[in-house]
């Protein structure tokens, strides 16, 4: 049984409840050469049918109540007939089949979800500078966390906390923060309002008393105090007094008590299951640091969206709450229709709330770097990257810096430079491509990681964005490249690609597959690696 479940017990007629039967075959399924016989035979039918026989019988007991009433007297008479008549009352009782039953009732409640934007344009401040440092320069997070907090001395206090409580009047609320993506591994819920209002024999916000009210507003500045602002704080330096989310610290908790549970076991059992948590309790940390990194980097609201409808589209949403400042640097216009007409086809009304002021603001972000999988010591590799730029106009000259960390170093150091120019695209949007030529002189073998980095222009506020989000990882090894040559006859171009190959023994294992080729046929190569058959399987160098 779910936790959003009860057993209840309800008394059922089966005659009425239950299909009609016949020798323990429902009537429907009796046919004769494929003609239902007694389709028209409902439980409706039988209880009405039942009903008139009952009521034929009770008026044959009351006729013969005026007869016997003349022989026996009226007192016998009457005392007889009421005996007749319960007597067919308990047999259309009976008949009916009375029966009592348990039933699993499920309760599913209404929600409003609410979307934060989480990303690094909320942290950026609309007040102009001012010459005294100490002067208070609120980011866009902190108006909305001030707005949102009745415990705050500002004229809008009242009106954001019955905002929050007339959301909480009928509907329990449920949090999400996006960035780059929707953010699914941690989540707030407040509990709706609806017992305290029918304590309060209230049906509105405004008819609790003004204690209640007073109360409610205190409770909601705690949450807004001690878990939504460091919910919403993330990507910002944490301090001693940020708390640990309470995900990490529910996960921990399972993980001690799983740990705790092994003391009886075997010593290699325990000792391999306590490495298996320990690798688990790693890679959720590593997971949890990863999103604290990442997440606040870009902001893709369309993607975020159409995330939240296909996880919550089912769950009775009354709507979807989004609060952002629409600097939108990732995903497309597409995306954001797309979440749109999925919300219309669940019909879960998305509402919007702007925050800060528009400014057309010049951004830089560093789009793709992308780069070979694995090379050789001695060879020269390219890595690709793409620039784009907001409100920067065509022609603009920007400088792409190369970071690269060898295997023997702990960070990274630049490696090159270049200057392109950004191209028009499409509306406000330019973008640059061009690439990077890295050559390992000192022929260093293992994992090479690179970065590529945009210099920002003067005026762009956001920077988290001017580097490029993941290292491209390239593995250099001494291996030799296994090469699957198929023709169907030696042809020219085959020769040519053949002779090159052998050419190049030490960086190629070179097999051929030649439909043609007979068994003595001699073509360079290593006799076991002349192929009779297409192989279907991928083995070890012999």
């Amino acid at each position: 049984m779910t936790p959003d479940s009860r057993i209840a017990t309800e008394h059922i007629f089966r005659r009425w409840t239950d299909p009609p039967e016949l020798f323990g075959r429902p009537v429907s399924e009796l046919r004769l050469a494929e003609v239902p016989l007694f389709d028209w035979v409902t439980p409706g039918v039988l209880v009405t049918f039942g009903a008139v026989l009952a009521l034929a019988a009770i008026f044959l007991v009351l006729r013969w109540y005026r007869r016997e009433g003349q022989t026996v007297g009226q007192k016998w008479a009457l005392f007889l007939a009421a005996l007749r008549i319960l007597t067919i009352l308990v047999l259309l009782f009976v008949w009916l089949l009375p029966a009592i039953r348990e039933v699993e009732i499920r309760e599913r409640h209404s929600r409003i979800v609410l979307l934060f934007d989480v990303s690094e344009s909320m942290h950026t401040s609309d007040s102009p500078p001012s010459e005294d440092p100490d002067a208070d320069r609120p980011t866009r997070q902190d108006l909305l966390l001030r707005w949102l907090d009745p415990g705050k001395e500002t004229p809008s206090s009242h009106a954001a906390a019955d905002f929050l409580a007339r959301i909480l009047v009928k509907n329990p609320v449920t949090i999400y923060r996006f960035g780059s993506r929707l953010d699914t591994t941690a989540q707030l819920t407040l509990p709706t309002l609806r017992e305290r209002l029918s304590q309060a024999q209230a049906e509105r916000w405004e008819d609790l008393p003004a204690e209640v009210q007073q109360e409610i507003r205190g409770q909601l500045s705690a949450f807004v105090q001690h878990q939504l602002k460091p919910f919403l704080t993330l990507g910002c330096s944490p301090s001693i007094a940020t708390p640990i989310p309470a995900a990490v610290v529910e996960m921990l908790r399972e993980k001690a008590e799983a740990l705790a549970s092994l003391d009886d076991a075997e010593p290699e059992t325990r000792q391999r299951r306590r490495m298996e948590l320990l690798r688990e309790l790693e890679q959720t940390l590593a997971d949890y640091r990863q999103t604290e990194t990442t997440l606040p980097q870009r902001t893709n609201a369309g993607a975020a969206l159409l995330d939240v409808i296909r996880r919550e589209g089912n769950n009775l949403v009354k709507g979807v709450i989004v609060f952002s400042d629409g600097r939108f640097n990732a995903g497309s216009s597409q995306e954001v229709a797309q979440a749109l007409a999925e919300a219309k086809k669940f019909g879960i009304p998305v509402f919007a709330v702007a925050l800060g002021q528009h400014q057309e603001t010049s951004n830089l972000r560093l789009v793709d770097l992308i780069g070979p999988a694995r090379v050789q010591p001695e060879d020269e590799f390219p890595l690709r990257f793409v620039v784009e730029g907001e409100n920067i106009p065509p022609g603009t000259q920007v400088q792409v810096t190369l970071l690269a960390q060898k295997p023997d170093q702990e960070r990274p150091e630049v490696v090159d430079k270049k200057e392109v120019r950004l191209q028009s695209a499409a509306g406000r949007v330019t973008l640059a491509s061009e690439q990077f030529v890295y050559r390992n002189a000192e022929r260093l073998k293992g994992t090479f990681r690179f970065w590529a980095r945009v210099q920002p222009i003067p005026g762009e506020r956001a920077h988290a964005d001017n580097l490029s989000e993941k290292p491209v990882q390239v593995q250099v090894e001494d291996r030799k490249l296994n090469v699957l040559l198929c023709a169907s006859s030696p042809l020219r171009e085959y020769h040519f690609l053949r002779t090159l190959l052998v050419r190049e023994q030490e960086k190629f294992d070179l097999s051929i597959y030649l439909q043609s080729a007979a068994r003595e046929s001699v073509q360079d190569v290593d006799p076991r690696r002349l192929l009779t058959a297409f192989p279907d399987a991928l083995r070890d160098r012999d």
